[in-house]
């Protein structure tokens, strides 16, 4: 018995032993650095918020420790087990843990990126972001541009392309094969931000087939200015090679074969001249536009044709109150809209003043022609007013071309039609625009991109794209909580070849301008006003066609006039109906009297309808310059906080200053209780 006690105590001597052994291996390893490194890694914060809220606690706890010390050995001090309670001690060690661990979750959440479901959204932002701060620009100095419906990468670079001003970043590179949800184009004035896989216009677009319109051979026109130059820095794989044409002092094409047949080039036609010895009160100067002395003067026009100073201009527009400054626009100004008596009134007042903003191929001193004459075929007395003037002598209308009552319903589409699906990943864009640009709008323009073609789809495919265009502009200006301008620029007009005549017989000049009519955008978009808007462009473009076919020289160019003539009877025929559908169901709204509330309505700020004409297949952009870079920079601060985010900013700022005052309230009260006797 007694020999076995003795082996059992060995051996647990022996395991006491090996333990201790080990013991002092353990602590021959704890001294290396490398294992104090990764010990302080482990228990040492890395993140900002939590490096601040290790800092925040070791300051309050020397605070506590120091007010404590000064209430136990201050002098003719009452000691601390009669001052302070249990409970108050409490509070203060609670406050001293609770205040570090709220401010770590508030750091986290503040400078935390938005994560969302959208990886490329996200890689295309970051890789724009990146690609400005290169360059030293910030989205904050320029304004951002929205650029809706873009269906390939060429329409996007033919169209920044036609600005003619020098390109610093341009487009983004492929990731992996894969087109990016984001294009960039960034000039000095202005930043263009493409949505070619974050819309539901763009969406629908790329699946956009063939418009059975029939294949010609398109010939290049020479360029007249040089390309706009892009920095070797900020050029892009993706960026298609820029070459630019020889310069040429008349926009005339080598050659204008459009079949087998037809083998004569046409003789050139003097281009449209502008006026010499500086600008007079009919200068040009913006929208090509049907407002001319001699065109009132003719017997077949009223005489008040004309007469009144065009609504685009710069200074038959007046300013509302409700316009802010982008740079200082601040959710803090009531919503106000002037009523159509207002603005009519305010237009009155202009009548004496000399109209800009338009190019006028109907003045003698421009055309160098006589005023068409009574035996001409009558003129369609179209101007652009303010909204509430009706057209006077309109063409004879199609079958639908009735007033049209606006209905907030959409119609089941199938599922190739439908592109619903692309709302939340603009909805993240415009969450990442908001969080980068404030406190100013996050953006301070929209331009949706509608194909010509348009003029041969069926009513399914035009219910389609006025869906997808307005679903887009809805959701833009509810999370961004603005309303921002909104222009439609037709485009693909180069592949008609009526459209290239047109473009060849105008002097180059004229080609950096505006096609079409802007739409005031102190009056409400309702369908009945974009319908009349709609009427009067298309019958102004075709009362602008008969005045080059009223020129003198024009008579010996019969094929040339042929094309114009198939030109003006598609737009009359083919696009006027679908036009004044596509822009009544996307952007028209309840009238004034028919709306709920203020926070209820969803009116957008309309700004106008244009033509345009991309280089892509001409080698020659018509009509792009004087919409997206003139139009849109000078619109750039005709942005209105709505209702709901002017509420929003009201209570945050409420709820701001509660919390100040409560703050200097505590504060006053311990310092208070620190220093005084008690």
């Amino acid at each position: 018995m007694a020999m076995a006690d003795c082996n059992h105590l060995g051996r647990i001597k022996c395991s006491l032993l090996l333990a201790t052994i080990r013991s002092f291996k353990f602590m021959a390893k704890a001294p290396t650095p490398a294992l104090i490194k990764r010990l302080l890694k482990r228990v040492l914060p890395n993140s900002t918020a939590g490096k601040a809220s290790w800092l925040t606690w070791i300051v309050l706890t020397i605070t506590l420790l120091g007010v404590w010390i000064i209430r136990r050995y201050q002098p003719n001090s009452v000691p601390p087990d009669s001052a302070i309670t249990i409970g108050q001690m409490t509070i203060e060690v609670t406050l001293v843990l609770l205040i570090p661990f709220v401010l770590y979750w508030g750091i986290r959440a503040w400078g935390q990126i938005i994560t969302g479901e959208f990886p490329d959204i996200e890689t295309a932002w970051f890789a724009g972001l990146n690609a400005l701060e290169t360059q030293g620009i910030s989205t904050s100095k320029l304004p951002i541009f929205l650029i809706l419906g873009s269906s390939n990468r060429n329409l996007e670079y033919e169209l920044t392309n036609a600005l003619n001003a020098k390109l610093r970043v341009a487009g983004l590179p492929d990731e992996k094969g894969v087109e990016p949800a984001l294009q960039w184009y960034v000039s000095n004035e202005a930043i263009y931000l493409f949505c070619p896989g974050a819309c539901c216009l763009s969406t629908i677009l790329q699946n956009w087939g063939p418009s059975g319109q029939r294949p010609i051979r398109v010939p290049e026109i020479t360029r007249q200015t040089q390309p706009p130059e892009v920095d070797s820095a900020s050029r892009t794989s993706s960026t298609p090679a820029n070459n630019p044409k020889p310069k040429s002092s008349l926009l005339a094409p080598k050659s204008l074969v459009i079949s087998g047949d037809e083998k004569r080039a046409p003789e050139p036609i003097k281009s449209i001249q502008p006026t010499e010895g500086g600008a007079s009160p009919n200068q040009y100067l913006g929208t090509i536009q049907m407002t001319s002395p001699d065109i009132a003067d003719t017997p077949d026009t009223p005489k008040s044709a004309g007469r009144l100073p065009a609504v685009g201009s710069s200074q038959g527009q007046l300013k509302s109150r409700h316009q802010i400054s982008s740079v200082n626009a601040k959710p803090d100004a009531p919503v106000t809209r002037h009523s159509p008596e207002r603005v009519k009134n305010s237009d009155q007042r202009n009548l004496k003043q000399a109209y800009s903003g338009t190019v006028d191929p109907g003045n003698t001193n421009l055309a160098g022609s006589p005023s068409v004459s009574s035996s001409k075929p009558p003129l369609t007395a179209s101007r652009f007013t303010s909204g509430d003037q009706s057209t006077e002598g309109n063409s004879s209308a199609s079958p639908v071309t009735e007033k049209a009552t606006f209905k907030r319903r959409q119609i089941a589409l199938p599922a190739d039609l439908d592109a619903s699906e692309q709302l939340p990943r603009l909805q993240y864009l415009c969450q990442l625009l908001q969080r980068n640009r404030k406190p100013r709008c996050g953006v301070n323009g929209i331009v949706t991109l509608v194909p010509f073609d348009i003029a041969h789809v069926g009513p399914m495919q035009l219910s389609a794209l006025s869906q997808a265009a307005r679903s887009d502009i809805t959701m833009i200006q509810k999370t961004l909580g603005v309303r921002i301008p909104v222009t439609t620029l037709l485009v693909g007009m180069e592949q008609d070849r009526g459209f290239i005549e047109l473009v060849r017989r105008l002097q180059p000049e004229l080609l950096d301008r505006r096609l079409g009519g802007r739409f005031d955008l102190r009056r409400r978009p309702t369908p009945d006003q974009l319908n009349d808007h709609s009427d009067e462009l298309c019958d102004a473009f075709e009362s602008w066609v008969y005045r080059l076919f009223g020129r003198s020289e024009a008579l010996a160019e019969h094929r040339g006039n042929r094309k114009l003539y198939e030109l003006i009877s598609r737009i009359r025929c083919e696009l006027k109906p679908r036009l004044r559908i596509f822009l009544g169901q996307a952007f028209g709204c309840e009238t004034e009297v028919n709306r709920n509330t203020e926070e209820d309505d969803d009116a957008f700020f309309f700004s106008g309808c244009y033509f345009a004409a991309s280089a892509e297949t001409t080698g020659q952009a018509a009509f792009v310059k004087g919409v997206l870079q003139d139009k849109l920079i000078e619109e750039q601060s005709q942005v209105q906080w709505m209702p709901n985010t002017i509420k929003r900013e009201r209570l945050i700022r409420l709820l701001e200053g509660i919390g100040w005052l409560i703050v200097v309230f505590l504060s006053v009260l311990l310092i208070y209780r620190v220093l005084m006797p008690l």
